[in-house]
């Protein structure tokens, strides 16, 4: 969590008074060091939105007094960077849809499962929002001048606004070429999968990017630029997390373009010296800024200037990658909602007759359109063994896991002691006990979520996924899982066995 941990102030505006109880004594006693307050809707809120100062909002969508989005909006304009969490008694279509209209961060529907996950979703809506906030505050502190500050705010306004990553980056090349008097300016985003940069903003545009499409017949909006530290020495510098300087655009482009194209562009820009530095979100390389100027050097005050705003936008790029992030959750949050209730609609459709396999199988193709797995398996509480036994296995090559145990005792080992805690297992490197051990490999290895079923606080069993250890879970997948098995019945199948 932030440094400034201790002074994480939630403030939670629920009308129940058991649910603001509920809610208020979660995150009181999760030991992340939230000081919460809780109320009603009443008159009193607008005022307390702009009296208190607040790092997180939870404000349930059905109100007594006022709207949520009347609340999201008064706290938007007196704390642009307020996060805001909308909750609701289960999960609504309706609601899904307007939190993002009305501009807050995030939809929770409460159920057992989320209102656990609860501590750590708020701590991830704080954190981000904290980094980008303190990245301004502390650069208003040194002796950039005035115009400087005023790309930084205007980025942060802009993304908050929009959460368009490309109209922001756009936005900010322009304000360096025309308030700080650069030439031009580039910002590219890195893609992983295709191991190079692609154009994300770049001013001016018009005439440069027509005499690169004219004279090379390349596009520099779809253009690919690999990344390759090995031959090109700006890469290099990326990969070392450095800021680069020079007056060559053939050293920038490296072996992507014939060293005579990429001097005729940079002939063509006007463009005399060059900067170039990298945007991380901790060791992921999120992207990088290209800046051009038509004198000899750049001064301290720029550079300066380019390490704050080099700052702000890898905050702003991982921002953006929370966003898109927390969009898929929510997502995936409805495709919960609608395979827990095709799945209870194919139940009473079919009714007793329904055999178990064929009620597992439908367990198991609804929760891997979620989560992907290459291994499935349900697994029943056994009351007098005071054991998980293992009811059915589904994998995705349809070989047999010999090394999966068909018996877990409760309270031995790390599944058996975590389901008997109410809580999940997400372990990378996993080696069941029967597992292999010999010559020291990792044949065996795999990645594992175990996910309790309960009812009532009592444990009814579990769900258990396995991934390659290539491909391993993570929270996100855990929080998923967590909550398509708070609102599947485990009884369904446990009294059939």
């Amino acid at each position: 969590m932030n440094r400034n941990l201790h002074e994480t102030s939630v403030l939670i505006l629920e009308d129940s008074a058991e649910l603001r109880e509920q809610l208020s004594r979660v995150l009181a006693s999760a030991g992340q060091g939230f000081k919460v307050e809780a109320m009603p809707s009443s008159g009193t809120v607008m005022r307390k939105l702009t009296m208190g100062k607040y790092h997180l909002l939870v404000v349930d969508y059905d109100l007594a007094v006022g709207t949520a989005a009347s609340v999201v909006r008064a706290a938007s304009e007196t704390d642009p960077h307020l996060p805001v969490i909308v909750i609701s008694r289960g999960f609504d279509d309706t609601i899904y849809s307007e939190v993002a209209r009305i501009g807050a961060d995030s939809y929770v529907p409460i159920t057992g499962a989320s209102i656990r996950m609860l501590p750590d979703i708020v701590q991830r809506r704080i954190e981000t929002r904290i980094a980008i906030t303190e990245a301004v505050e502390s650069k208003q502190q040194s002796n950039l001048k005035s115009q400087e500050l005023e790309i930084i705010a205007s980025l942060v306004r802009k993304m908050v606004e929009t959460s368009d990553l490309k109209s922001v980056m756009q936005e900010m090349a322009e304000q360096m070429v025309k308030r700080l008097n650069m030439k031009v300016v580039g910002l590219q985003r890195f893609f992983l999968n295709r191991n190079g940069f692609t154009t994300f903003g770049i001013y001016p545009r018009g005439k440069l990017v027509e005499f690169a499409e004219s004279v090379f017949g390349i596009s520099l909006d779809s253009f690919v630029f690999p990344f390759d530290p090995e031959n090109c020495i700006v890469d290099r510098y990326t990969a070392e997390r450095r800021p680069w300087v020079g007056n060559d655009f053939a050293e920038v482009f490296g072996p992507a373009m014939p060293a005579r194209a990429a001097r005729m562009i940079q002939k063509f820009a006007g463009v005399k010296s060059i900067y170039n530095a990298p945007f991380y979100a901790k060791d992921r390389l999120l992207g990088g800024i290209i800046v051009g100027n038509v004198r000899s050097g750049f001064t301290e005050v720029e550079m300066e200037a380019f390490d704050a705003i080099v700052h702000v936008s890898s905050l702003l790029f991982e921002y953006n990658d929370s966003n898109k992030s927390q969009t898929v959750q929510s997502e995936k949050l409805k495709t919960i909602r609608e395979a827990v209730s095709l799945l209870q609609r194919d139940y009473e459709k079919d009714g007793e007759s329904m055999p178990p396999g064929k009620l597992l199988e439908m367990v198991h193709r609804k929760l891997m359109s979620i989560v992907p797995a290459q291994a499935f398996a349900l697994f029943i509480h056994d009351h007098a063994q005071r054991a998980l036994l293992r009811k059915k296995v589904f994998t995705k090559s349809g070989k047999v896991l010999s090394y999966l145990p068909s018996f877990i005792p409760l309270n031995s080992g790390k599944i058996g002691k975590a389901v008997s805690a109410g809580k999940s297992l997400l372990e990378n490197d996993f080696r069941f006990d029967s597992a292999s051990r010999r010559d020291g490999r990792k044949q065996g290895l795999v990645s594992l979520l175990a996910v309790p079923l309960c009812k009532k606080q009592e444990t009814k069993g579990m769900i258990l996924l396995m991934r390659s250890t290539e491909n391993p879970f993570v929270d996100s997948d855990r929080e998923i899982v967590e909550l398509f098995a708070s609102q599947f019945d485990a009884e369904i199948i446990e009294a059939r066995r």
